[in-house]
C-alpha cells in the first residue's frame, strides 16, 4: 500500500483508542476506547495462516488419565477453515474441531499435531511435546504433589551461591549452608516427575545462616530437586543420590 486510504467503515468518526488489536478467528479489526469498542474488516489478511497451539498445561505429575484441554491459537480465519489434530498415545487420537479435550493414556512424552487449512487452502502446521510423568524440562518449573499438575512457581529463581550443598553428588548425607533473610523455610526434595519425597522444617537462622544436614540414604539413586520454600525468596538446586 503506497498511499493513504480511508479505513473508517464501521470506526467512529472520532475517538481516542486505547487498544486496537486484529481479531483473525472473524478477520476483524478491533478497537476499544472509553465510549465502547468497535470492529471492522481486515484491510489485508495475512498471506499465510500461522498454526498455533495452546494447551492449558503441557506436562503432569499426575498418572495416565488426566485431561488436557487443546484450543487453535492460530493466526487463521475460522470460517472456511479445516482443523487436522494429531494426538500421540491419547484418546480420542485425531479431532476435526478448533478445541478438543484428550486423555493421555500412556507415561511418557506424546506429540501433538495441529494442521489447518484456510478457506484458501493454505496450509499450516505447529507441534508440540506433552510429557507425562516424565523429567521436568526446567529446574524452573516444579510441581507439587498436592496440587499435582499446577506449577509452584514459574518464576526465575536465584539460585547464587547464597546455598552450598555438599558433598554432591552424595552417597546419602548432604550438608546445606543457606544464607537467608527469611526466618521460616521449608526443605523439600522432588523426584524427576514432581513427586513430594521430603518436606521438613529448617530452624530459624543465625545472623542470616542457617546449617543443617539431611539424610536422603533412604531413596533411590538418581537425581533429585532440592526446594528451600521461604517466606521471602526461594532456591532450587539439583542433587544426586550415588
Amino acid at each position: 500500500m503506497t498511499d493513504w486510504m480511508d479505513f473508517s467503515d464501521g470506526l467512529p468518526a472520532v475517538s481516542t483508542a486505547q487498544k486496537s488489536r486484529p481479531f483473525y478467528r472473524d478477520d476483524k479489526l478491533r478497537i476499544s476506547s472509553t465510549k465502547g469498542m468497535w470492529e471492522s474488516t481486515l484491510f489485508q489478511r495475512p498471506n499465510m495462516p500461522f498454526a498455533q497451539i495452546m494447551v492449558d498445561r503441557i506436562e503432569t505429575c499426575a498418572d495416565v488419565g488426566s485431561t488436557f484441554r487443546f484450543v487453535d491459537y492460530s493466526i487463521l480465519k475460522h470460517e472456511g477453515a479445516q482443523w487436522e489434530w494429531s494426538f500421540e498415545g491419547a484418546t480420542p487420537a485425531t479431532a476435526s474441531t478448533w478445541f478438543s479435550e484428550v486423555t493421555f493414556n500412556t507415561p511418557g512424552t506424546h506429540q501433538v499435531i495441529l494442521k489447518i487449512t484456510d478457506d484458501r487452502g493454505l496450509i499450516d502446521s505447529d507441534t508440540l511435546e506433552i510429557n507425562i510423568g516424565g523429567t521436568l524440562p526446567s529446574i524452573d518449573i516444579l510441581f507439587d504433589q498436592e496440587n499435582c499438575g499446577d506449577p509452584v512457581s514459574t518464576t526465575a529463581f536465584d539460585n547464587n551461591k547464597s546455598l552450598l550443598i555438599s558433598p554432591n553428588p552424595t552417597s546419602g548425607v548432604l550438608n546445606l549452608e543457606y544464607n537467608t533473610i527469611s526466618k521460616k523455610n521449608i526443605l523439600k526434595v522432588f523426584n524427576p516427575s514432581g513427586k513430594l519425597l521430603l518436606k521438613q522444617a529448617l530452624p530459624e537462622p543465625i545472623n542470616g545462616k542457617i546449617e543443617q544436614t539431611i539424610n536422603i540414604s533412604h531413596l533411590p539413586k538418581g537425581a533429585y530437586l532440592l526446594k528451600i520454600e521461604g517466606t521471602d525468596e526461594i532456591r532450587i538446586e539439583k542433587i544426586i543420590l550415588l
